[in-house]
């Protein structure tokens, strides 16, 4: 090996041991989540909170009789074998899921102040969210029927003089990263991709319908002319095809 020759080799083995040392290591990150018991914010904020009734709805968006409310509705869908130690428990993951709901914050985040693997998180707010959808769908988004907005029309003209009305309407992005060889059926005219979320709210501001999954291409009006809210008014509710005086 002549001398240049082996001078490159020596830079290039002096450069990997540099990278190898400045590199992260992934069991320091492991280590981090070894110590949910001393570290994580369910066991270090958790118990705090629930001696503070204002504090604790301003960090997780409902009071403390909310939270439980939900969490028994729920908790034989969410409950675990204790098969890693320290045990997720019930509470714990509505906590995750409930932060995650009210803040927007990602999962990697999430990962660091609850020391748990991001995957955990993500799996710990599907299950969640799909256990809370099951149990509460029907009781508090029912489908809307003839009496009830009947009662809504009512509500509107009563509350706010605005007659001839059976819901408030509005759609919302839910930015997202494009699936694979979807072409631009998601991308919006915000120039961003996304899910299209639509919500009818009555009088008193409470969700009675929504429809989400359609496409971020489409507009706010085509989407609600293809939703089953739109057929429900249109072709089985005859009485709201003419307007009252």
């Amino acid at each position: 090996m002549d001398s240049d020759s082996e001078s490159d080799a020596l830079l290039d083995t002096n450069l990997f041991l540099r990278y190898m040392a400045l590199k992260p290591q992934r069991k320091e990150v492991k280590d981090i989540w070894k110590n949910r018991e001393q570290n994580g914010e369910y066991y270090v904020l958790f118990r705090k909170l629930l001696e503070l009734e204002e504090t604790f709805f301003e960090y997780m968006r409902m009071s403390k009789r909310t939270f439980y409310f939900i969490l028994r509705k729920i908790q034989p869908l969410i409950t675990k074998l204790p098969t890693r130690t320290p045990y997720i428990s019930p509470e714990e993951r509505l906590m995750v899921t409930i932060r995650f709901l009210s803040t927007g914050i990602t999962f990697k985040s999430l990962s660091f102040t609850f020391c748990m693997a991001h995957n955990t998180i993500a799996g710990i707010v599907y299950e969640t969210c799909e256990a809370i959808w099951s149990k509460f769908n029907e009781q508090f988004i029912p489908f809307p029927t003839t009496s009830a907005f009947v009662r809504i029309e009512n509500e509107f003209s009563e509350r706010w003089n605005f007659p001839n009305c059976i819901g408030a309407i509005d759609g919302k992005h839910v930015r997202m990263k494009a699936p694979a060889k979807s072409g631009t059926k998601y991308f919006n005219y915000k120039k961003y991709f996304s899910l299209h979320l639509q919500a009818v709210a009555d009088a008193k501001c409470k969700f009675i319908a929504i429809d989400v999954g359609e496409y971020g291409s489409r507009s706010d009006s085509g989407v609600f002319n293809t939703s089953t809210l739109f057929d429900l008014i249109s072709f089985r509710i005859k009485s709201f095809r003419n307007p009252s005086s």
